[in-house]
């Protein structure tokens, strides 16, 4: 609790130490700058990014031979946002809460459902490295921010060795596991996954129809975080837009603080700067944008939860109501 407690005034501070650096009337200017119908065209996307979202869950899911119906995965989803918001940028707790849930409803091992996470982290996680690899080298030419050899060779070091592990993990999937009896649960875990892998491997339009959902899950967030420096800017290189977003999304996993909460703001405060824009602006634009991909979901996810426990509830209320009148 209390390093939790540590996490949450950390990034407190972080975002406190950042809006001092603004002009507030300039913040407040930017703020009301924005259209409405632009906001309501970016909550649309953030909503079908999620129905997106979860549709991999659940194809993966059902592949894995775990069936889960669309609203019964989204329940899941959102409860493992929800936890996400309280949890380090890693996410593991969010994580954790769906593979328990993917297990208390489908009646699988935990094992098996813990493989149906990692699955989804390995398809989202290549596909985003990737597109982060391609983001790091266009920033490091066009920005100053990764212009020290330092931090440039710290980026690429740390995405080369995401994409190393992803590699090992494709490459031991043709090896068979050791079978050492101490390794138990773990043991099964990789089992799982490795045979999972091999299956993916086998069908090869599965494996295009994944990476696809999420190459085109990552790709949905730049075209919000453009649709919004539009407002500010016009036409604005839509390159250098994606950069910025995936290289705050990667400080933002860092497993620093609750959420990615700080990391993920001062990041993409100081890139939006570079085109620019003044920082009253940028951070208008961040606010904005950490709210629809974060809170807003978060919001959902609460509302979603709630009803979903209580229709259970009211449609036996309802039969025995019916059966009472007749």
């Amino acid at each position: 609790m209390l390093k939790k407690l540590i996490l949450w005034l950390t990034a407190g501070l972080l975002l406190l130490i950042l809006f001092l650096q603004i002009d507030l009337d300039e913040l407040h200017y930017s703020l009301i700058q924005i259209d409405w119908a632009v906001i309501g065209a970016l909550l649309s996307l953030q909503i079908v990014t999620q129905l997106l979202l979860n549709r991999q869950w659940q194809r993966i899911a059902n592949f894995a031979g775990i069936k889960l119906s669309f609203g019964r995965m989204l329940y899941i989803n959102a409860q493992g946002s929800i936890m996400e918001a309280i949890t380090p940028g890693v996410k593991v707790g969010g994580e954790i809460t769906r593979a328990v849930q993917i297990a208390r409803f489908s009646s699988c091992s935990r094992s098996q459902a813990a493989v149906v996470t990692a699955l989804q982290k390995l398809f989202s996680l290549t596909a985003f490295v990737l597109i982060n690899l391609a983001a790091a080298v266009y920033l490091s030419r066009q920005s100053t921010i990764l212009d020290n050899s330092l931090v440039r060779l710290a980026v690429y070091t740390a995405l080369g060795l995401l994409l190393t592990v992803f590699l090992l993990i494709l490459i031991m999937s043709h090896k068979k596991p050791p079978s050492h009896p101490w390794l138990g649960a773990v043991r099964r875990f990789f089992t799982n996954l490795l045979e999972q892998i091999l299956l993916f491997e086998n069908n090869k339009k599965e494996l295009a129809i994944q990476f696809a959902l999420a190459l085109l899950i990552w790709l949905l967030y730049p075209i919000k975080l453009y649709l919004l420096v539009c407002q500010f800017q016009a036409d604005p290189p839509l390159i250098y837009i994606a950069s910025i977003t995936f290289i705050a999304y990667l400080i933002g996993m860092l497993p620093l603080f609750p959420g990615g909460l700080g990391g993920f703001e001062g990041t993409m405060s100081s890139l939006l700067t570079g085109i620019g824009l003044p920082l009253g602006s940028s951070a208008a634009i961040t606010v904005i944008f950490r709210f629809i991909t974060f809170w807003f979901v978060i919001i959902l996810s609460l509302v979603y939860t709630a009803v979903y426990r209580i229709i259970p509830k009211q449609i036996p209320n309802r039969e025995r109501m019916l059966s009472d009148e007749s």
